[in-house]
């Protein structure tokens, strides 16, 4: 028997590597093929995925994925943080717009929104007890229409300010102290004081806020730290994602399945993966928690003075306001805000209209998971008060 040629040889190995890409994708076929067959919430959760072992596909329950399985796959995903993100956004991206699914999008238009304050002048401004019992006193007098003398002054924390929020880009908001950049974010997400006076217009999509729900919409996220320090950062993100629930992601999902197997169009493993079990409802530990975790940046961001051959020099708020209005993109900003947005192109899902995300029982069963959760990180501090408390009535039971 002749040996066989190095061009033989390789002409063999690819005979059979082919083949062994043909059976593999024949068993995917045939796997999803049975998995379009299963109950619409069956199919909702459950996946095709390749074994790293094996090579065998494999059905994947995503309800039933262990925390060291979820943070395995991300890992898997998104090996280089910066990159692996990208990439995964990327191909959310493409499958949509593969079947057409339109993705919800949120423009946000202020126009001419002026704030005003009234502020105490002199020592009237500190917040002691006589000038809260003083000002307690003028308001009833006042209210009984008893006029006195003017100790407030007017301050004009934004004035005549006007932009446009687009969709699918990041804005950058700068100012130097005091120049009203935390009043625009709190109006803008609809969260501003109700003692301030705001004047002019927000719209979301051409909807105004009286018109759907703002604070399920937007946020606004303070430099104060809020969270309870006995949870870690895991434990507060699933709190907040079993709170705030799933939101139209499953019925996109759905949509996107729909129309992909009129398509005959098998999605992508892993991303199929990955879309699924961020649109679980009722789990306790979701994967966006391990995805937020993942590609959260370590690096502080620093300052830079773009122009280098140029000493830098102050620009006061007014100056830069006054040389913006002139600005081209300005004035093609002023001519935009001319035109009414068009409500029939906004997608259906991308304001809440809706009060509550879950149901009370939901928000409940959450709520004593947290503070259960509570209980048990301080248990020595619980178990030391009842002994204390019940030595102390023994002690007057006794006397």
């Amino acid at each position: 028997m002749e040996p066989l040629g190095v061009e033989e040889v390789l002409s063999n190995l690819e005979s059979s590597r082919r083949s062994s890409f043909r059976v593999n994708d024949d068993e995917q076929e045939l796997r999803w093929a049975a998995l379009e067959k299963l109950p619409t919430i069956k199919r909702a959760q459950t996946t095709i995925v390749k074994s790293a072992v094996d090579g065998v596909h494999k059905e994947v329950d995503v309800k039933k994925m262990g925390a060291r399985e979820r943070e395995e796959f991300i890992k898997k995903v998104l090996r280089v943080a910066d990159e692996g993100n990208q990439r995964l956004l990327s191909k959310l991206r493409d499958r949509f717009s593969k079947v057409g699914v339109k993705l919800p999008t949120v423009e946000v238009r202020f126009h001419n929104l002026t704030v005003e304050a009234k502020c105490f002048i002199g020592n009237r401004a500190l917040p002691t007890l006589l000038n809260s019992a003083r000002n307690l006193a003028e308001s009833v007098l006042e209210i009984l229409g008893i006029k006195l003398a003017e100790r407030t002054k007017l301050l004009i924390i934004l004035k005549d300010v006007s932009g446009i929020i687009k969709p699918s880009r990041m804005t950058l908001l700068l100012g130097p102290p005091s120049s009203g950049k935390t009043t625009l974010l709190l109006a803008l997400a609809g969260k501003l004081d109700q003692k301030l006076k705001a004047m002019g217009e927000i719209k979301y999509n051409g909807y105004k806020f009286n018109e759907f729900v703002p604070q399920k919409t937007a946020t606004y996220i303070s430099q104060n730290d809020m969270h309870t320090t006995e949870m870690t950062v895991r434990e507060t993100l699933d709190f907040s994602a079993r709170c705030q629930g799933v939101g139209a992601r499953y019925d996109l999902l759905m949509d996107l399945a729909r129309k992909e197997k009129e398509a005959g169009i098998y999605p992508e493993p892993e991303l199929d993966l990955f879309m699924k079990a961020i649109a679980m409802e009722g789990v306790r530990s979701s994967m966006l928690t391990d995805y937020i975790l993942r590609v959260i940046s370590r690096k502080d961001q620093e300052q830079y003075w773009a122009d280098k051959s140029k000493p830098y020099s102050y620009v006061s708020v007014s100056q830069f306001a006054e040389n913006f209005k002139k600005f081209h993109v300005a004035l093609q900003l002023e001519k935009e805000l001319s035109i009414p947005f068009d409500k029939s192109c906004g997608h259906k899902a991308s304001l809440v209209f809706s009060k509550h995300s879950v149901s009370y029982s939901e928000l409940l069963e959450a709520s004593f998971a947290k503070e259960w959760l509570l209980i048990k990180r301080n248990a020595f501090v619980y178990i030391f008060k009842t002994v204390q408390v019940s030595y102390h009535l023994t002690v007057l039971y006794l006397s």
